[in-house]
């Protein structure tokens, strides 16, 4: 019992090291690969590093059911309808920011501080969505590739797009003094 507790151990191990080696070699340009030959190096093409020997809970075929039919009538919807809610809710909210900055000492640098925060939460929400629907479509729900589409049609207005707005709104603010 000890034995097989700790060829575990060591494992775990193994593949911590081989983990933070590719992370150094990603931080550093050092190859790092010379110093350890024999580790096993996982390729990823995604915005983050992926973990592919942990283990991963399944979906149950109804749940799996349930989020594809989601997914499905999600990325149906009229472009059109999305866009001008999309709009129509950023349109009211950069409203509200110049009524409420006109009463601070300095409006500019609270727009600007605004706009910033906005384009963070805007971008994050961006690529931890396009994660979700790529973790989705690993885990064989195959309408998350409809959703994928669908969030990279040239048509439909994004989140990420509308982080660029606030970028144009935190670059204008200097004309708000």
């Amino acid at each position: 019992m000890a034995n097989a507790a700790s060829r575990l151990i060591g494992r775990i191990d193994i593949r911590l090291a081989t983990r933070q080696a590719v992370q150094l070699d990603y931080q550093l340009g050092v190859p790092l690969r010379i110093l350890y030959p024999k580790a096993q190096f996982s390729l990823s093409i995604s915005y983050a590093t992926a973990l592919h020997d942990c283990v991963m809970r399944t979906l149950s075929e109804d749940d799996a059911r349930r989020i594809g039919a989601e997914l499905k009538r999600w990325s149906q919807r009229p472009v059109d309808a999305i866009n001008a809610r999309a709009l129509g809710l950023c349109s009211i909210l950069i409203v509200m920011l110049l009524v409420a900055a006109q009463r601070a000492p300095n409006p500019a640098a609270v727009i600007h501080g605004v706009a910033t925060m906005f384009v963070v939460i805007q971008g994050s929400l961006h690529f931890m969505s396009m994660g979700l629907l790529r973790g989705l479509l690993r885990a064989g729900i195959g309408e998350a590739q409809d959703a994928i589409n669908a969030v990279r049609d040239p048509h439909r207005v994004s989140n990420f797009d509308m982080a660029m707005l606030w970028i144009m709104v935190a670059l204008a603010a200097r004309y708000f003094e």
